[in-house]
């Protein structure tokens, strides 16, 4: 929908310039005239690339950061689940504590791709506390079960960090004047372009090719601005093999 609608703004600001171009007076549009306006689009043209390729780049860095926080979650949760398989039979709970709380933050960061996964009422935050109260209430029989106790408190306290690391990824982090203004800047480029351009087949069907473009790029943008929802989103495959390992 942002592509679509980013590509309609442009053409028609090339169009409006073309159109603007016959209505204007014989002789307004002069060589050295027409020489000031290439070199005013150039100037514009230049800043706006710098700013759509800045924008692009932070965006996709920002999802890429989310894609290793996700695989960094789901690796500390199969070692915790390694874990609590050392301890013993009576950390059975806990690992089912540990698959609750799993399957809750997979149903909370992709809701439409797991609508169907079952968990209960809790939240993530409740069933964290019920992991840690419980691991904190597991005698330590002998010392390597301390030792074992301890590593999993550790991973433990790795899974919160990780998981805030990955709450705090969701969501717009565009800045919405910063949107505005590029396109306002990439709409004033084209109707910069169809003023000076000639209003020929190929120069209409090539800037409309341009329009499509610089539509996907904006389309990327969006689509990277939130990495857990939308065409282009993090794989929730690691956090389901996690998952699975720890039903095995």
């Amino acid at each position: 929908m942002t592509g679509a609608l980013v590509t309609g703004c442009l053409f028609a600001a090339g169009l409006s310039g073309m159109y603007l171009r016959q209505q204007l007076p014989n002789g307004s549009l002069t060589p050295g005239t027409v020489m000031l306006l290439r070199r005013m689009v150039t100037a514009l043209t230049l800043m706006t690339a710098i700013m759509l390729g800045f924008t692009t780049v932070s965006m996709k860095s920002s999802f890429d950061t989310a894609d290793r926080d996700v695989k960094r979650l789901s690796a500390q949760i199969t070692e915790l689940d390694r874990a609590l398989r050392r301890i013993g039979p009576d950390a059975a709970p806990i690992r089912d504590l540990l698959f609750r709380y799993t399957s809750r933050i997979i149903k909370d960061t992709w809701p439409d791709r797991h609508s169907r996964l079952p968990v209960g009422p809790l939240a993530p935050g409740e069933l964290r506390e019920q992991l840690r109260n419980a691991l904190e209430a597991l005698p330590a029989l002998v010392p390597t079960r301390v030792q074992f106790i301890a590593e999993a408190r550790v991973i433990l306290r790795d899974i919160v960090a990780t998981r805030l690391m990955i709450f705090e990824s969701t969501g717009s982090s565009l800045s919405p004047w910063l949107a505005a203004a590029l396109v306002v800047w990439l709409m004033v480029t084209f109707g910069s372009l169809g003023l000076t351009a000639p209003a020929t087949p190929i120069v209409v069907a090539s800037m409309f090719l341009l329009a499509i473009t610089l539509g996907s790029a904006a389309f990327l943008i969006k689509e990277y601005e939130d990495p857990f929802s939308g065409v282009i989103s993090v794989s929730s495959v690691s956090m389901e093999n996690a998952l699975f390992s720890i039903a095995d």
